[in-house]
């Protein structure tokens, strides 16, 4: 069993790298829905879906994942889905699923602008980076686990605007 990876090839999004670098058994999809897709998803252990995206998916593949035999699937995996997008936690919600989900996620100057964060590219690259490597250092923890860690280490070292925004959209989807 391996992580499946979907996250499309785009610069601006280069440092969610961090987050799967370090997986051990990885398959990384970076453009487009291979044929076996659903067999991958069926055989993975974990699912990481990163990029930008809206309340309907992941750009790129927002077809495939309102798909209803995706979704069961994404269903089964239960809190083992990392959906790391803006308004991920949307999508989760419509549908029902479980995991660790972004909702709206400034990393980038123009998207801090509109939401009149006080902001520095340096400082959204720092949040961007401090996020992906506390998942990354730690992707062998259970979910649960690794959304503690962020709210104790993201915005330990600075105060910071961008982290905080994006630190009070985080959620965590677990059914008991």
């Amino acid at each position: 069993m391996s992580d499946l990876i979907i996250h499309p090839e785009d610069s601006s999004t280069d440092f969610l790298k961090r987050i799967y670098q370090q997986s051990k058994d990885k398959i990384v999809i970076k453009d487009k829905e291979p044929d076996n897709f659903l067999e991958l998803l069926k055989n993975s252990t974990r699912v990481f879906l990163l990029g930008h995206g809206c309340a309907d998916g992941l750009f790129f593949f927002i077809e495939m994942l309102n798909k209803s035999e995706v979704i069961e699937e994404l269903k089964k995996k239960g809190s083992n889905v990392f959906y790391i997008w803006c308004h991920a936690s949307s999508y989760v919600e419509k549908h029902d699923l479980q995991g660790l989900a972004t909702g709206m996620f400034v990393s980038e100057t123009d998207e801090a602008l509109y939401y009149e964060i006080d902001n520095s590219e340096i400082e959204i690259d720092y949040s961007n980076n401090l996020f992906a490597k506390i998942i990354g250092d730690n992707i062998d923890l259970p979910t649960k686990d690794i959304y503690e860690l962020i709210h104790q280490e993201y915005n330990a070292v600075i105060e910071s605007e961008v982290i905080n925004f994006n630190l009070e959209r985080l959620r965590l989807f677990i059914n008991h």
